[in-house]
């Protein structure tokens, strides 16, 4: 998965002037449903958009949805995801499982994350408690220094910011 993403990235960042690529949801964001945010347990669905929609680093080729579970005895998160990544007139279609290790569950956030793939990326899934929103977020972990220049390059360009919208079904256009 984590190489998946390495590509992801790359893709996403060579179309973003193109928005989602043709696929528009075929209904007005809505919030992620909430109702199943407690003090034991946390779980989402939905699909991922910027949560600037002016950041161009964070927009997608076509449509990501995640499946997210959380489970405050075992600190763990959950991340079971499938994305569209459209290159040109073609699509690939990519499913898997993330990971995340609980940091912080209180009254107000829980925080997820995990370090991993060729760019030692640091994936965090934040849950703002207090605004019923969710997060996920993605930095460089440390340098990248000694990584080959291609790497680099690609691994430079991380650092989306994204946030579920409620599930929904999708027009191509």
């Amino acid at each position: 998965m984590k190489y998946m993403l390495i590509v992801f990235l790359a893709f996403t960042v060579l179309q973003a002037a193109v928005g989602q690529n043709g696929f528009s949801p075929a209904f007005p964001d809505q919030p992620v449903d909430f109702s199943q945010v407690s003090d034991s347990g946390a779980w989402v669905r939905g699909h991922w958009v910027a949560s600037d929609p002016a950041d161009k680093q964070s927009q997608l080729t076509g449509p990501s949805t995640s499946e997210i579970s959380c489970d405050r005895e075992r600190t763990t998160c959950t991340d079971t995801t499938a994305n569209i990544v459209v290159m040109g007139n073609t699509f690939s279609l990519y499913g898997g499982q993330d990971e995340y290790n609980v940091e912080r569950w209180n009254a107000k956030e829980i925080v997820a994350s995990n370090v991993g793939g060729a760019c030692r990326l640091r994936n965090v899934i934040k849950f703002d408690r207090a605004q019923k929103r969710v997060y996920s977020m993605q930095t460089l972990s440390e340098p990248i220094d000694d990584l080959t220049k291609k790497l680099r390059d690609t691994c430079k360009l991380s650092g989306m910011t994204l946030e579920p919208k409620n599930s929904t079904m999708w027009r191509i256009h």
